[in-house]
């Protein structure tokens, strides 16, 4: 009778113990020993390009994972889509081109943390009907925009360095670039810019034509990685994040045919012209240095003085480099004061 008085808590400190001994289990056997954010939740609002490459075989290589972070991606057409959910705390992160980022760093909290992308400026062309020859024959025409997104920085920059006025041309705002190469190969607008598996099908448009890229006027674009202000200050959740990116990129390099497969799988681009595009027009590596605050800074004072961004803001103020530098100082050195 006395066995049977005592067997429940004999049972419940039996089944206590046990719960210690699995759950200690289960702490030594995922990602980084003594990481504070492992198997950490992070909403990752990609865009629909080559640009979210990176992310994407970080995740599918499992270097999220390995580094504690348990990454969930959304897509969107442009990378302005990611940082409005990001200022609508719908995602964590997001990423965007140098004036997409700078369209939105002065309307919500956000953080860059970390330069990420280098494209070749000539992967971008515009792209004009054949009885276009110039600059100045564009007067009239209808050309295609994508307000918000780095496309309308271009065309600003264009029209002043060809010394056109906007009234001289009727843009067309479109919302994709898979509806800009519909309206392009309807003949809906005279030219558009172009890249990617884009600018492929946009030259086989009949009577068509390169007019120029962005060497012609004096651009290089930019990607960065941009945070929420909340989730920029877990610098633990951040520095594994690029620790994931910083694995990613060099597997890009090596396995290019990997990288465009996957593209395919989950974007539907092209795998062949993915690959190509990969090769020869993408340095992918974070970073960022003081030649990021200078050409972020040089890109805000002019579209403050042409009135594309109306918000005064300082650029360090909108960045959390900390995580990066305290993990690869080398990538940040020319911060140093």
């Amino acid at each position: 009778m006395k066995s049977k008085k005592y067997l429940p808590k004999i049972l419940f400190s039996f089944i206590i113990i046990l719960s210690f001994i699995l759950g200690g289990c289960g702490q030594s056997t995922s990602g980084d020993k003594g990481n504070d954010s492992k198997g950490q939740k992070v909403s990752i609002a990609l865009d629909s390009g080559v640009f979210s490459i990176p992310f994407r075989v970080a995740g599918d290589q499992g270097f999220f994972e390995k580094h504690g972070v348990n990454a969930e991606f959304s897509t969107y057409s442009f990378g302005i889509d990611t940082l409005n959910t990001v200022i609508s705390k719908q995602a964590d992160i997001g990423i965007a081109m140098d004036y997409a980022a700078l369209t939105r760093l002065g309307k919500g909290d956000l953080k860059i943390i970390s330069r990420f992308s280098l494209p070749n400026p000539s992967r971008s062309q515009f792209i004009v009907k054949d009885r276009i020859n110039k600059p100045e024959d564009l007067k009239g025409k209808r050309l295609g925009v994508q307000n918000g997104t780095a496309n309308e920085y271009i065309w600003a920059r264009y029209l002043e360095k060809f010394n056109l006025k906007k009234s001289d041309v009727t843009f067309l705002p479109l919302t994709s670039t898979a509806e800009m190469y519909a309206a392009f190969e309807r003949g809906e607008i005279d030219g558009a810019w172009f890249e990617g598996s884009f600018l492929a099908r946009a030259k086989e448009v009949e009577d068509t034509k390169v007019l120029n890229d962005l060497n012609d006027i004096d651009f290089a674009m930019r990607g960065y990685v941009v945070a929420s202000e909340d989730f920029a200050q877990n610098k633990v959740a951040v520095k594994n994040i690029l620790k994931a990116l910083n694995e990613a990129n060099p597997y890009i390099k090596e396995h290019p045919d990997h990288a465009a497969d996957l593209a395919f799988k989950e974007l539907k681009l092209p795998a062949d012209k993915v690959q190509e595009e990969l090769k020869k027009d993408w340095v992918f590596d974070i970073a960022f240095t003081q030649d990021d605050i200078n050409h972020l800074q040089d890109i805000l004072e002019w579209t403050q003085k042409n009135a594309l961004i109306k918000e005064k803001f300082d650029i360090e103020d909108k960045t959390a480099i900390d995580p990066l530098k305290e993990e690869y100082p080398d990538k940040t050195k020319q911060l140093e004061k």
